[in-house]
């Protein structure tokens, strides 16, 4: 795995490539999933990188990226991931990325990681679970109380 500068806009080309792979390995699985909100918001963090302490590791197989994880290192030995896409044609691809950025933010005192939101996807959910976390955050919808 490697660390790789989340400004280089080279690296910004190969994201978006990989998620388009990503994005049609979905649809060729018959999986419904709307990518456009999500790749949205992966470029919006790509332009807003300096101002947040992200860590984007990548996977390459042949000098190809197969994969990708975009965490964040907060305070108080904390960590959350924002992202994480490979390209499922690289069997253990995800297994490889989560295992590698664990190792790694175990090295910088990292305790706690929190995975990305499942969105109720069941696939997704029931992978979060295979990995037998410690502890689930409670999710709050807050909303700004208007009066008339």
């Amino acid at each position: 795995i490697e660390l790789r500068d989340l400004s280089n806009v080279d690296i910004h080309r190969e994201l978006n490539e990989l998620i388009n792979c990503w994005e049609k390995n979905k649809k060729s699985n018959n999986k419904t999933y709307e990518v456009k909100n999500e790749e949205i918001a992966i470029n919006r963090m790509l332009n807003t990188s300096k101002s947040h302490n992200l860590i984007l590791s990548c996977a390459y197989v042949k000098k190809q990226m197969v994969g990708f994880s975009i965490d964040e290192i907060l305070p108080n030995d904390y960590a959350i991931s924002h992202f994480i896409k490979g390209d499922i044609n690289f069997r253990g691809v995800y297994e490889f990325i989560n295992e590698k950025v664990s190792k790694y933010l175990e090295e910088e005192g990292v305790l706690l990681w929190n995975w990305e939101q499942d969105l109720n996807i069941d696939g997704l959910k029931k992978l979060k679970t295979s990995y037998r976390p410690i502890n689930f955050l409670k999710k709050y919808k807050v909303s700004l109380k208007y009066s008339v």
